[in-house]
């Protein structure tokens, strides 16, 4: 059994180029305990002007520029930095719940796994 979505997924630290994202591990873990986070970025390029979920939105992945202190594949942790964002842009950032059994479920049945959305727009000028 693969982990339920993380919770309460939020901003702990915003500038003008960076984000610091912390959540809390799922409620449940599957069949396995150890529980690690991919940290996933996207830009929502176009979306229809009546849709309120983002559900018919287009969307790409963030350009190379974006940097995970410390990364964002892997994680033990429940946060992670993202820097080199720019002023403006509507993000979605996707956090995954995996555990041994995730990448089973993923070949095996195409599933990605649960994860928690956020989606946020940095405001002001600059890049750190």
């Amino acid at each position: 059994m693969i982990p339920s979505t993380p919770r309460d997924v939020k901003v702990a630290f915003v500038n003008q180029s960076g984000v610091e994202i912390t959540w809390q591990s799922p409620l449940e873990t599957g069949d396995q305990t150890h529980v690690i986070y991919d940290v996933n970025c996207l830009i929502r390029k176009i979306c229809s002007i009546d849709d309120v979920d983002r559900d018919n939105c287009l969307y790409e992945n963030c350009s190379r520029d974006v940097r995970y202190i410390p990364n964002n594949k892997g994680l033990k942790m429940n946060n992670v930095i993202v820097m080199g964002l720019s002023s403006f842009v509507d993000y979605t950032f996707k956090i995954f719940a995996k555990n041994r059994v995730s990448e089973v479920a993923k070949r095996i049945y195409g599933d990605k796994g649960n994860f928690a959305t956020l989606n946020i727009m940095i405001e002001g000028l600059g890049k750190l």
